[in-house]
């Protein structure tokens, strides 16, 4: 509606069914990792994965109906990001570092998240002095932690070390989502971690270097060809973290057709209002604000519906 209380309407365009706006959100992706790889040669990609064991969402209930859900899982897993991210920061707070996430989801709409970590070589810096008595990063984890010196390798340390804060970062937050929530997931997830056996959420840490992959790659990210002759191709880091989006603007551009073993891959960005991925602003180039101030936002209706009052002073229909 403009000032004079005249009205234009026009169909609602998104990511999800507009092919402009999903190309054009793969290539701000892509042109945003393509200057970080740039600017920066040393980066690392962290995976981080929840336990399958917590609910989707929380439903918010007034007067005994629902009126909206809490997502639970993905406010857990960007909780433990946060704590993630601080430890980093601390940990390298001399470095000038760029963060790109790709959020993406299991085919039960699970979410996992692969963190690209630009400016660091690794995790851990090994030229810091910890604790009070100010020792080394091998022997200062080593001994709390309780990993022996003699078999251990720096990227052992690293992968037993990350884990247990993952644990103690989700411990905590879990302890706090229940005495919100009145739930038990701290109780749950010890249960699960006593019948797993496993030290803590799963995490995988991969080095990247000049936009490769330093040592091995994901295992996700190698695919084998059977046909004809045999062959196999390794995703780069960019391509690994783009994968998703890529597979939505090439669905859309044929009709919004996905393979069902793809479809909670695809359909959960939609089904929880999620991004494909955040990145630091910076690793775009500043755009000039254009404001257009005489036009304001009335609403989204069905075009059936729209009310009387907009149709009877329509100036222009852009459907």
């Amino acid at each position: 509606m403009n000032d004079d209380e005249e009205f234009m309407i026009m169909n609602v365009r998104t990511r999800f069914n507009d092919k402009k706006k999903a190309f054009m959100n793969l290539i701000k992706s892509s042109t945003a990792l393509d200057n970080a790889f740039k600017k920066y040669k040393n980066a690392i990609m962290i995976t981080l994965t929840i336990p399958h064991i917590f609910p989707l969402v929380y439903p918010i209930k007034q007067n005994g109906k629902i009126i909206g859900f809490i997502p639970l899982q993905d406010s857990i897993l960007t909780q433990l990001k946060a704590n993630m991210m601080a430890w980093i920061r601390k940990m390298w707070k001399k470095e000038d570092i760029k963060v790109f996430t790709a959020y993406e989801y299991h085919t039960d709409y699970t979410l996992h998240l692969h963190i690209l970590i630009f400016g660091i070589p690794y995790l851990i810096d090994w030229n810091m002095k910890y604790g009070r008595k100010k020792e080394d990063a091998l022997s200062y984890y080593s001994q709390k932690y309780n990993i022996p010196l003699s078999n251990a390798k720096k990227t052992l340390i690293t992968k037993y070390v990350f884990t247990a804060l993952l644990d103690m970062w989700l411990q905590k937050i879990l302890v706090r989502f229940d005495s919100v929530l009145h739930m038990n997931l701290h109780q749950a997830y010890l249960e699960y971690k006593r019948k797993e056996k496993i030290q803590g959420p799963i995490n995988e840490i991969h080095r990247i270097k000049n936009g490769k992959w330093k040592n091995k790659p994901p295992k996700d990210s190698v695919i084998e060809y059977s046909s004809g002759a045999c062959y196999r191709k390794v995703l780069s880091p960019k391509q690994y973290v783009l994968k998703y989006v890529t597979k939505m603007a090439y669905a859309i551009a044929q009709g919004g057709n996905v393979e069902e073993k793809d479809q909670a891959k695809i359909f959960g960005y939609w089904l929880f209002g999620k991004r494909f991925n955040s990145y630091s602003p910076s690793l775009l180039p500043k755009k000039k604000e254009v404001k257009i101030p005489y036009w304001h936002f009335v609403g989204v209706f069905n075009q059936l519906d729209i009310p009387d009052y907009v149709t009877d002073n329509l100036i222009l229909d852009l459907t």
